[in-house]
């Protein structure tokens, strides 16, 4: 007896469960990204520090330039930002995923939504939860204490007065906080200072175990 074309109600409810509850993580972090406050671009505590081990990825690079962002038509090279800070987060602790190759296995697990927005749990899961990315609201604590534990911290900044873009925070000197920008010139651990904004919003990509 061949069996049903369409699935049970239990399997069709647990997909359904699991539809939404991806949903809800990414609804949840944009809300606390809504309503974080805003910090500036230096301050918390005197440092002087930077991670070691993490390659700058540009997402202007010849190689990816022109690939598009998890199936979307945006190009990498205006939009790859956050991708590349992932990429160089993961190198960091020991997983080597080029941005090119990140992107398309991120888009081949239903890793961002339909605006191009990455659906961070997608990254955890990519990596067996290997790795977590934390979502605190923006502070200058949590972003030291990320530092000083190893971790590195991927930030939104502002270019102008319209545009968000992520960074990557790799240091600390006093207290102005060290970034690879995938924008930027190619110039690695530089002063996350040179955007005239302010923080608003934090990632921690933190290893597990």
């Amino acid at each position: 007896m061949f069996g049903s074309p369409h699935p049970s109600p239990l399997k069709r409810a647990a997909l359904i469960g699991g539809v939404l509850m991806i949903v809800a993580t990414i609804a949840a972090a944009v809300i606390r990204d809504h309503l974080a406050a805003p910090i500036s671009i230096s301050g918390g505590e005197p440092m002087e520090m930077a991670l070691m081990d993490i390659p700058l990825y540009l997402q202007t690079a010849p190689q990816w330039k022109e690939v598009r962002l998890g199936g979307s038509n945006e190009a990498f090279s205006s939009t790859g930002c956050v991708v590349c800070c992932v990429s160089m987060a993961l190198a960091h602790h020991g997983i080597a995923i080029p941005p090119d190759v990140l992107n398309a296995q991120l888009a081949l697990k239903g890793g961002f939504t339909e605006r191009g927005w990455l659906r961070w749990r997608a990254v955890e899961e990519l990596t067996n939860h290997a790795i977590t990315i934390e979502t605190p609201y923006p502070s200058h604590q949590e972003i030291d204490d990320a530092l000083k534990a190893g971790n590195p911290v991927i930030v939104r900044v502002m270019i102008g007065a319209a545009i968000p873009h992520w960074v990557l925070v790799v240091g600390k000197r006093g207290m102005e906080y060290l970034m690879n920008d995938p924008l930027g010139e190619g110039i690695a651990a530089e002063p996350l200072r040179r955007f005239r904004s302010e923080i608003s919003a934090v990632r921690i990509v933190r290893k597990n175990g």
